[in-house]
Formats: structure tokens, C-alpha cells, sequence
């Protein structure tokens, strides 16, 4: 059996609201005469907030009423009020005002100054974490903003889905200066990912170059469908028909320390499969889970492992979804021999 060493409690908490929650159009003021606008959704009491770049040219013409005038099939901005949903606040990046587009802009510093602004906004209106969430070429921008910011302003973290892994024409993440980062580091990717610059089969180095880090992971997706240009958002490179699944085990890591209690790093630090299960019992146990499955709220528990050697997060077949599943499980002690080995 191969050694396995778990890497979180993924909790999901899915709550039907009565109300679609309102977006904003907010313009901050960045470099001399140049403003930066974005798209702004939060719900009440917001966990912590994302900064979503879109992959493409990342111009989305935000008109002054919210109207997105492009790349509205991208996976993140199609997804933003998933992340809503899910407890975050939402900012979703456009070009500046000097600027048509993105092209051959996401390295610049001047972009770095423009996201700053934004972190500093987010920060001051509801002091909660703030995390960059790039996909395609929208990683560039994570990667290289989160690098430029590492000795202040920066973000608490970030996640590069369908990361640019290869690219003749501009620095693909992986050629960057990664060993500057020291905040946590999740990578998402679909393995038929069929973009060229986007290839599975490049994770690996990837994730050698984020080696060094305290906190990081890898979650892989199968399945969905895949529909027109390999590197479009409807393709498996934008998890068409997978957005609920990979929304919500992204948020669950992003929040994980909150949600579990855990110190920095401690969720990887235990050795066997026995301790995420008496994790999984012991967040099951809690008031708030407790009062939430009496209130028929959807909410599940899931239990996750990270193998070393590929360092990929598999599932153990272990989610527990109500009181009576909680119950059932807790007078079971032979229940963990048929988890997922």
C-alpha cells in the first residue's frame, strides 16, 4: 500500500439562499491618473475574499451597470457567484484604464500596482484574508503579482487553476521566481486538460518548484465534458459541468484552517488515514455542523488524503451528511477498513 498523508478535512457547506446577492462595480484609484476596475460580490459575514483573474486577453469590458461584455464563458468568471455562494467575497479583475486589454502586461509591475490597490480595498472594507485565484493565462498574473508583493500588500494565498505551464511567447508560472513565495499554494488542474500550454503531464515540475513551501496542494479533475477550442472555458481546460465540485473543494481548502481550527501547516502533519477519520468524527461532533444538519441545512464532510509520491488529493470515500449518518459512523469502529486505500 502506498503511503498516504492527509491533507485536509474538506468541509462543504452549501446554503440555499432567498436572494441572488447584488454585484458592484467599483473603480479604484491605482497608478497616477489610472484606475482599476472590478466586479464586487460579497455575501454577508464573508470568510475571506478571492481576486479572480480570467485567463484570454483579461478584458472584460465591466460596463459602469455590471454588464460583462467579454470572456463571460471563462471558468472563474462564469463561476463567481459560486465562490459567493460559498461564503467569499468575490473581486473579479478587468483591464485598468489605460489599458485595452492584458496582453503582455500580467509580469508588469504596473499590473502588480493596479492589484495592490485592489488587495488594500478589499482589506480595508472587510479585514478577511485575501486570496488571488488565476486561470490560464490569469495564473501569470497570480503568480507574478504574488511574487512582486511577497515583502508586503500581497495576497494570504493563491490558487492557479489550468495553469500556463509552457509557453515560448511569455513566462509560463513554472519559469518564475516561485522560491520567493511563502504563502500557501494550490494548484488545480483537469488531467485531459487538452491546451497545449496547459499540459497535465507538466504538473510535475510545477510542482517541484513549489517544493519549498509550508502549505501547498494539488487537486486533479476527470470527467465533465469538453466542447470547442481545447483552451476555452467550455473545454476540460475550464471544468465545463465540473464548476459546483471544483468551487467548492477549492473554498474548503482556502477557509481550512478556519473552518477545522488547525494551526498553520498542522493538517499535514499527521501519518496515517486513522487521523483524518477521527477529524472527519470530531468536526461532525461540532455545534455548528450539529446545529446546521438539525436546521436540514445541506452540508457535508468529506474525508481527503494527499499521496506523497504524486502528491495528488484522493478521496477516501468517507463524507458524512447528516446527524444520522454522523451516528452511524461513530458506532462503527470497523467503518475505516473499507475507506479508499
Amino acid at each position: 500500500m502506498r503511503r498516504l498523508l492527509p491533507a485536509a478535512l474538506c468541509l462543504c457547506l452549501i446554503a440555499v439562499s432567498p436572494c441572488v446577492l447584488a454585484q458592484q462595480v467599483v473603480d479604484v484609484s491605482t497608478r497616477s491618473g489610472v484606475t482599476q476596475r472590478f466586479l464586487y460580490i460579497a455575501p454577508p459575514a464573508p470568510k475571506a475574499a478571492v481576486i479572480l483573474f480570467a485567463g484570454g486577453d483579461g478584458a472584460l469590458q465591466i460596463s459602469a451597470d455590471g454588464n460583462i461584455g467579454r470572456l463571460r464563458g471563462n471558468f472563474l468568471v462564469r463561476s463567481r457567484r459560486l465562490f459567493a455562494d460559498q461564503g467569499l467575497a468575490v473581486a473579479v479583475v478587468d483591464a485598468p484604464s489605460d489599458r485595452k486589454n492584458l496582453n503582455g502586461f500580467r509580469n508588469a509591475p504596473e499590473h502588480t500596482a493596479d492589484i495592490k490597490a485592489m488587495i488594500a480595498w478589499l482589506k480595508g472594507k472587510l479585514e478577511v484574508p485575501v486570496w488571488f485565484i488565476g486561470t490560464s493565462r490569469g495564473t501569470q498574473s497570480a503568480a507574478a503579482a504574488a511574487i512582486r508583493l511577497v515583502s508586503g500588500g500581497g495576497p494570504d494565498g493563491i490558487v492557479l487553476t489550468s495553469t500556463i505551464l509552457a509557453d515560448p511567447r511569455s513566462t509560463a508560472v513554472p519559469e518564475m521566481n516561485l522560491e520567493k513565495l511563502k504563502i500557501p499554494v494550490l494548484v488545480v488542474h483537469h488531467e485531459e486538460d487538452g491546451c497545449r500550454l496547459c499540459r497535465f503531464s507538466d504538473i510535475p515540475r510545477l510542482m517541484r518548484r513549489l517544493a519549498g513551501l509550508e502549505r501547498k496542494a494539488l487537486f486533479s479533475f476527470k470527467g465533465g465534458s469538453s466542447v470547442g477550442n481545447p483552451c476555452g472555458g467550455r473545454a476540460y481546460h475550464g471544468y465545463n459541468g465540473l464548476e459546483h465540485d471544483v468551487v467548492a473543494k477549492i473554498t474548503a481548502w482556502i477557509t481550512a484552517n478556519e473552518i477545522v481550527g488547525l494551526l498553520p501547516g498542522e493538517m499535514f502533519v499527521h501519518r496515517n488515514v486513522a487521523s483524518v477519520v477521527e477529524q472527519v468524527r470530531n468536526v461532525a461532533r461540532t455545534t455548528v455542523v450539529q446545529d446546521a444538519w438539525e436546521r436540514a441545512q445541506l452540508l457535508a464532510i468529506h474525508g481527503w488524503i494527499h499521496d506523497i509520491k504524486d502528491g495528488l488529493l484522493r478521496g477516501l470515500g468517507l463524507t458524512l451528511a447528516s446527524s444520522a449518518e454522523s451516528d452511524a459512523f461513530a458506532l462503527n469502529p470497523a467503518a475505516e477498513t473499507n475507506l479508499n486505500r
